[in-house]
């Protein structure tokens, strides 16, 4: 159980049942709640992707799905990365007389200057 985890988890009510924590940490690990959540869409679709597409067995359908997912979390996982790294360079003191600048927002304005 990792802080986010951990503190997610005090937001339960006493005796009752516990908030379901899906968690990527910042070096790509899952939560123990995310890694079973992905491992059961990973074999219903695999059910699926055998009757569809023919996969050999219902195994080999499961590990190419659950290799996708998680390659798909994990690159979601990053781009979230990438845009804080970004808002924070953009919040970055770099004017002369300590005034901050904020860079073009998506759309190509500027926010402030």
């Amino acid at each position: 159980t990792g802080p986010m985890e951990a503190r997610a988890l005090t937001f339960s009510p006493p005796g009752s049942d516990p908030v379901t924590v899906l968690a990527i940490g910042a070096f790509g690990e899952f939560s123990d709640n995310l890694e079973v959540l992905v491992a059961d869409f990973a074999s219903m679709g695999a059910r699926a992707l055998r009757g569809r597409r023919g996969a050999p067995s219902e195994q080999l359908a499961r590990t190419a799905l659950l290799w996708k997912m998680r390659q798909e979390i994990g690159m979601c996982a990053l781009r979230g990365h990438a845009k804080v790294f970004i808002s924070r360079a953009r919040m970055e003191n770099i004017g002369g007389g300590g005034t901050a600048h904020f860079g073009a927002d998506d759309d190509g304005t500027e926010a402030w200057a």
